[in-house]
């Protein structure tokens, strides 16, 4: 794959591919999560942020598999009566709670971009749904890993209080709209790296795992 090709997919199945290299299990179960946390029809049912926020404390600690056992549980159960038989194809309802459960999979969520990919080949009514929703993951897909073509050395010196406290506060309140004072920040401290400051500065959007906030916390 090409640079070119990497830039102008619009499927994340073919951005994964593309960087491998990039994708640790942290970041991997942080973009599924984040991608569904998109689905915003869903807080209509507040637990479901709830189950995914089991997930990404599995990402950050590596120490909860029993409530994410728990939280994929409880979106099965709610997925189970919605099964489509008809052979209309399954409901957004359907669809959101499976991919929260592959999200929270013990191995599944390493293949999440490959599991709204397929999604999207589905039938007419389904697949017009499920286009935003590639899309999104599209952007989700590079905020999280960044351009595998252009790989970023971030300088140590970057990191100052200032700019930790900003990407800090991001990170655990999942509030991005500070990304612009980040690159402020970092361009402060000596930052002038065009692909960094763009990506702060840029429309987002943004998730757990972005890779900017990930780099001025030392995250991987």
């Amino acid at each position: 794959m090409t640079e070119e090709e990497w830039r102008s997919a619009e499927d994340p199945a073919v951005l994964s591919a593309g960087s491998r290299k990039a994708a640790t299990d942290r970041k991997l179960r942080l973009f599924a999560c984040g991608c569904c946390r998109r689905f915003a029809e869903f807080d209509q049912f507040d637990s479901y942020f709830e189950h995914l926020e089991s997930g990404e404390r599995l990402a950050d600690t590596n120490k909860t598999k029993a409530a994410l056992k728990r939280s994929r549980s409880a979106l099965q159960a709610r997925r189970s009566p919605l099964l489509d038989v008809s052979g209309a194809g399954h409901s957004r309802e359907w669809l959101w709670l499976w991919l929260g459960e592959v999200a929270l999979g013990d191995n599944m969520f390493r293949s999440f971009s490959q599991a709204i990919s397929d999604a999207s080949s589905s039938n007419g009514a389904r697949r017009e749904f499920v286009k935003p929703v590639v899309a999104d993951a599209t952007h989700l897909y590079r905020d999280v890993f960044g351009n595998p073509f252009r790989p970023v050395a971030f300088d140590p010196s970057w990191r100052t209080s200032t700019a930790v406290a900003i990407a800090k506060g991001m990170y655990d309140s999942r509030d991005f709209a500070a990304m612009p004072l980040l690159a402020d920040a970092l361009q402060d401290a000596g930052c002038e790296h065009a692909d960094i400051l763009d990506h702060c500065r840029g429309p987002g959007p943004h998730v757990k795992g972005c890779w900017v906030v990930d780099f001025v916390l030392g995250k991987e």
